[in-house]
């Protein structure tokens, strides 16, 4: 009981709270189970952080319901995009055919629902500036500052530092690469940041990785790290959801950062083959990564090098092997209770 009063006046305090109410730019179905959600709310303002985050609600949709979504376009533009997973979605695959009728009849999952609004009103974008959203944030996300102790000396500490994220780990990576990234620009020692990003969860790197490539190319940022962005999908089709950043790291080389695309899943392409997309020009491989390959690099590192590792229990599995016959630190993360 003391529980569900507790989650009743947390709620009643939220909903006085969230007087900003912005308006809806551009919301669009960009996959099949992601959808695009553009607001006008600045992202370049100076108290935008890495890392950050909104609560969201759409009074339309269901005015009771708040989530949170990272940002995922870069801190430099006058607007905020969040890229949202259709959970429903999601679920279904991952239930037997009867379980998933009973997951589907009657349910409003707000995922869902903000995807059929979005299909909707496909073609017909007037109508959604007739939307508005009711936003908390930006948040940075305060578990930085409880872990802050312990990456500030694995950072400093190790010449070469992997990230390895697959599934919703990506989030934990994610602030383990912010923190990264702030010592990195503070002058501190960290020679090379590999990240990998797995299936669809690449909303916070994105944000990380075109944020630092946007500071590099207008020359604002004075020291960067080694930066190689590695974004495994199931199809190519994917990739569209960051086409503007891909199409912006084509035009503007940076030396020190990498991007390299793998889809699991590519078609009429033959396993293992480098594709290069005829319109866009971008090049990924159809291949699942092979992470003692990727990371033979660390065999040069040893005890120097720490592997980070969060994602399922397979790729976790991998990682720690990897880890260990280079001879290098290892630290993992899980969300099992």
């Amino acid at each position: 009981m003391p529980g569900v009063l507790l989650q009743f006046f947390e709620r009643l305090v939220r909903l006085w709270k969230s007087s900003q109410i912005v308006k809806v730019e551009q919301l669009e179905q960009v996959s099949e189970d992601i959808t695009k959600l553009t607001i006008s709310l600045r992202t370049d303002h100076h108290a935008t952080k890495l890392a950050g985050y909104c609560f969201v609600s759409l009074p339309n949709i269901d005015p009771f319901q708040f989530h949170p979504f990272s940002v995922s376009n870069s801190l430099n533009h006058t607007s905020t995009e969040f890229l949202i997973k259709d959970m429903k979605s999601e679920l279904g695959r991952r239930n037997t055919v009867e379980n998933d009728k009973k997951t589907h009849v009657g349910s409003g999952f707000f995922t869902r629902r903000l995807r059929d609004v979005a299909i909707a009103i496909e073609g017909k974008q007037a109508l959604a500036s007739q939307l508005s959203v009711i936003i908390e944030g930006l948040i940075l996300f305060l578990f930085c500052v409880c872990v802050w102790p312990l990456l500030f000396v694995c950072v400093n500490s190790y010449e070469k530092v992997v990230l390895i994220a697959g599934g919703i780990g990506m989030y934990a990576i994610y602030v383990y690469v912010y923190i990264c990234s702030c010592l990195s620009l503070c002058c501190f020692s960290l020679n090379s940041i590999s990240l990998l990003s797995c299936r669809n969860y690449s909303t916070p790197m994105h944000n990380v990785f075109a944020t630092m490539h946007d500071e590099i190319v207008a020359g604002n940022a004075t020291k960067t790290p080694e930066m190689v962005l590695l974004w495994v999908v199931r199809f190519p089709e994917t990739f569209a959801m960051f086409q503007r950043t891909l199409d912006d790291i084509n035009q503007h080389r940076v030396p020190n950062m990498e991007l390299m695309l793998y889809a699991t899943r590519g078609g009429k392409h033959s396993s293992g083959n480098e594709v290069c997309d005829e319109v866009s020009g971008l090049r990924w491989k159809q291949a699942r990564p092979n992470l003692k390959k990727d990371l033979a690099f660390l065999e040069n590192y040893g005890c120097r090098a720490l592997v980070y590792a969060c994602g399922p229990e397979p790729l976790i599995v991998d990682a720690k092997a990897v880890a260990y016959e280079f001879g290098c630190h290892f630290r993992r993360e899980t969300f099992e209770l």
